[in-house]
């Protein structure tokens, strides 16, 4: 899926598509915890590795990222804060514009 608001490609990878490429505009991974994780006393961690390919074919060495899962025990529900303003700035032009944050 395409994020249009920051250009970001999202889908979710299963363990039966890996390895997996990930392809777009910012060539990001976006980590997304599952919902029913346990509480952060029990040590709940995930681990994935990575390479990076450029165009012409180069590769990196393999990276490990370990995310650790914590959950606020108070249970705070969220708060929305002031609206605020932001720079939009895509890189390929020299114009920025000011948006409101809403």
């Amino acid at each position: 899926y395409l994020c249009e608001c920051d250009k970001i490609w999202t889908k979710a990878i299963a363990p039966l598509d890996l390895p997996a490429v990930v392809t777009g505009p910012c060539n990001r991974v976006v980590y997304q915890p599952q919902v029913s994780a346990p509480a952060a006393d029990s040590g709940v961690y995930d681990v994935f590795t990575y390479d990076v390919v450029d165009s012409k074919g180069h590769a990196s060495d393999l990276a490990s990222v370990k995310v650790f899962l914590t959950q606020n025990s108070s249970k705070h529900i969220p708060v929305a804060g002031d609206e605020g303003m932001a720079l939009d700035f895509d890189g390929r032009d020299n114009i920025l514009s000011l948006s409101r944050a809403l």
